[in-house]
């Protein structure tokens, strides 16, 4: 048998940051956590992955930034250029394949919140495919000439400085007047806006530069309309002027209803019609060329046959990040958004603009944490979106779980728990930016209906939110909060009442979960006796850690050990107890800083926590979970780390031995994703289903399916595990 995976549909719920489209309608985008898509038609389809990225690339790895650009060259849509991980590729088919550049890499940072909306940072000349220019956030603009080989600096158009509060520069935004002449292939005048210093203009294909006079001096897009104009929105419009305009001198508009209208097309077949778009996607309508504009338009989602929960989420905002006109197409305008890609027919006059979406393959969403219940189907935790019951992994699901309040732009699900004693109830944390923004709950039904807790834990310093939680019985949870909030808190009345436990046998200053965005995972509960749970502390204040143990629902503790567990255990730490099996706990420090494999190790106990054992063979692992056994043996385990030094996604159907055995059933890239793995489940009902969640490309996955020939090969050594080759 072999595993075979594959993306489970749940839609996108990440932030589509860019959308690039041409004449004859070629259309990509890409997210601002991983990869980059291609529009098939029908569907987006996935076109960074280990498939088409070139074998033994740089890039490729566990760690990475990101895509940062993708743009289409007008003039040969079978190219496009993508900067991924701070490298630049090109591709002469359409993302089927990509080949490296001759760009030296410079970091980026694909999700600063401040530049990610900004951009593009590529742009390609429309008259020669061969010509591209790449900004860089804060390490210059580079132009090739000869499809990639080689780069140059533009030096004379500087560097950008940061924006206000950003982790790194605003550098470049680029556009060609189409307008004007071409020659030796070249679009003869080229505009570039540089980030604290102002727009430059080039009138000979980019052989020089001079600053435009009275520029503004900061940006979020600009574009260059078919007649030679000019339009520029800014990051910051504290000033209220919303846009600015250049047809030989500036002039700019103040709209005076202070919306932040950052993003900015013109109709290509029409240039009278211009639309801005704040960053909810209200449109503001010029239909005289920037003179006059409309108060901005009401929005309305109307998903959605391709992705239906998409029309059932009751946020409040509609985050954006770019319009664009497909000009192959009759006014018909397109939204990059934070819950994928949509377009609408845009009106001309004040009012509502409908939404619809055009999502369908693009999974983009960061995962958090996945349970598979016995008898149940699996449920997945996210962020920016809280709880999905996976009912069929070949179909969308029809809404998500928590309802959020009508105030709410986006929650996240941070954790989630099955009850030892009753399966079929979960419970969830669920909060969002503020804490106040907290819907934690529970369901009774696997997870397909969900309902708030009657109250939540707080502290002196008000509701923290984060953290994990662990389930008993529907009755007694414990959760642990993050942000430093301090000790776990516990309910024996389904969420009624919480209090904080204080009882620990020691004293203890330190040690909990920090902030909210990790993924520390220390509080479960015993898989076969009532009211017991466990905690991981990994600094209890006197320099070392501690695992604690309740025999009493949460209210007191008593430390078991003192483990020692090697690796950065406050950050990404992960304890499971096993199904079935009593008083069994396996423990992963997760996720370490480069190289990889970091010196840690896989840590098991089978006695409470009294005492933990290094599983042999096994170096980091990044992420665990248990599924169903073989024929009533020992739940299967599967990690996403190293055995023998090899990168993978491993299986043990016998991890009560002394030196388990391990199969592997993927490389370290499942599904062809390169996107990092957070957390894994397997299934507690299906032997050899396992859930794969990943770092901005949803979840995954796999299941058994018979082998189709080919043979099995060493990895390295007498000791290494098999790979089968197909």
């Amino acid at each position: 048998m072999t595993t075979i995976f594959q993306a489970f549909k749940i839609g996108s719920g990440g932030f589509i940051t860019q959308i690039d489209i041409v004449a004859d309608g070629t259309q990509v985008c890409h997210s601002d956590a991983f990869g980059a898509y291609f529009w098939t038609g029908s569907a987006w389809r996935q076109i960074v992955t280990t498939t088409t990225m070139p074998a033994g690339d740089p890039s490729v790895g566990i760690d990475k930034n990101g895509t940062f650009a993708i743009v289409i060259a007008p003039s040969n849509t079978q190219r496009f250029y993508m900067m991924f991980n701070g490298y630049v590729y090109r591709t002469d088919n359409r993302g089927a394949a990509w080949s490296a550049t001759g760009f030296s890499n410079i970091t980026v940072d694909a999700n600063d919140d401040d530049t990610k909306t900004m951009g593009p940072y590529m742009a390609v000349d429309p008259a020669n495919a061969d010509v591209l220019y790449v900004s860089t956030p804060s390490g210059g603009l580079f132009v090739t000439t000869n499809a990639g080989v080689s780069f140059s600096v533009v030096s004379a158009v500087g560097v950008g400085t940061n924006p206000t509060g950003g982790s790194q520069g605003g550098g470049h935004l680029i556009c060609f007047d189409t307008s004007s002449s071409v020659v030796g292939d070249r679009t003869q005048i080229i505009y570039v806006s540089t980030y604290g210093t102002g727009v430059y203009r080039s009138s000979n294909g980019g052989t020089s530069w001079t600053l435009t006079t009275s520029t503004p001096t900061t940006h979020n897009q600009m574009v260059c309309d078919q007649n030679g104009k000019v339009y520029l929105t800014r990051f910051d419009d504290a000033d209220n002027v919303n846009i600015h305009m250049y047809s030989g001198a500036w002039s700019s508009v103040s709209f005076g209803f202070g919306s932040h209208c950052r993003y900015i097309a013109v109709n290509p077949a029409d240039a009278t019609k211009v639309y801005a778009c704040t960053n909810g996607g209200e449109l503001v309508i010029s239909t005289n060329s920037g003179a006059a504009w409309t108060a901005p338009c009401t929005v309305v989602r109307e998903s959605s046959s391709d992705v239906p929960w998409l029309e059932n989420t009751n946020e409040s905002f509609f985050s954006t990040a770019q319009i664009k006109f497909d000009p192959s197409q009759s006014n018909k305008l397109y939204i990059a958004q934070g819950i994928g890609v949509w377009y609408t027919t845009p009106p001309t006059v004040a009012g509502a603009v409908t939404w619809n979406s055009q999502s369908a393959g693009i999974e983009d969403m960061v995962s958090n944490w996945c349970v598979s219940p016995p008898n149940g189907s699996p449920v997945f935790a996210f962020w920016d979106r809280p709880f999905f019951w996976g009912g069929a992994p070949s179909t969308y699901p029809s809404s998500h779980g928590v309802t959020m309040s009508s105030s709410v732009a986006i929650q996240s699900g941070w954790s989630c728990d099955w009850a030892t004693a009753d399966p079929t109830f979960i419970v969830g944390i669920c909060q969002g930016v503020p804490a106040t923004d907290d819907t934690s709950g529970f369901s009774t039904d696997g997870g397909q209906t969900w309902s708030q807790f009657a109250t939540k834990p707080s502290t002196s310093g008000g509701t923290i939110y984060g953290g994990c939680i662990a389930a008993s019985t529907s009755s007694n949870f414990v959760w642990l909060q993050s942000n430093g909030s301090g000790a776990p808190f516990y309910t024996t009345d389904a969420g009624a009442n919480w209090t904080r436990s204080t009882s620990f046998g020691i004293t203890v200053t330190g040690g909990w979960p920090t902030n909210y965005f990790i993924n520390a995972q220390v509080v479960c509960a015993d898989r076969v006796t009532a009211n017991v749970f466990y905690v991981y502390n990994f600094n209890t204040g006197s320099g070392s850690d501690a695992l604690f143990k309740s025999t009493d629902s949460g209210v007191t503790w008593t430390r078991q050990s003192i483990p020692a567990f090697d690796g950065p255990a406050s950050f990404n730490a992960q304890l499971r107890s096993v199904p079935g099996n009593a008083g069994h706990l396996f423990f992963t420090s997760g996720v370490a800083s480069p190289p990889h494999p970091a010196s840690q190790h896989f840590y098991r106990s089978s006695n409470g926590g009294t005492s933990f054992s290094q599983v042999p063979n096994v170096g980091e692992v990044f992420a665990f979970g248990f599924g169903k056994a073989i024929a009533g043996g020992y739940p299967a385990i599967y990690i996403y780390g190293y055995v023998s030094g090899v990168l993978g996604i491993w299986r043990s159907n016998d991890g009560e031995q002394a030196t388990p055995t391990w199969t592997s059933i993927s490389n370290g890239f499942p599904a062809g994703i390169y996107s990092n793995v957070k957390c894994i489940e397997g299934d507690r009902n299906t032997y050899g289903t396992v859930y794969v969640g990943t770092v901005g490309a949803s979840f995954l996955y796999g299941i058994e399916a018979p082998n189709q020939g080919g043979f099995f090969v060493k990895t390295s050594g007498p000791s290494s595990p098999r790979v089968l080759i197909i």
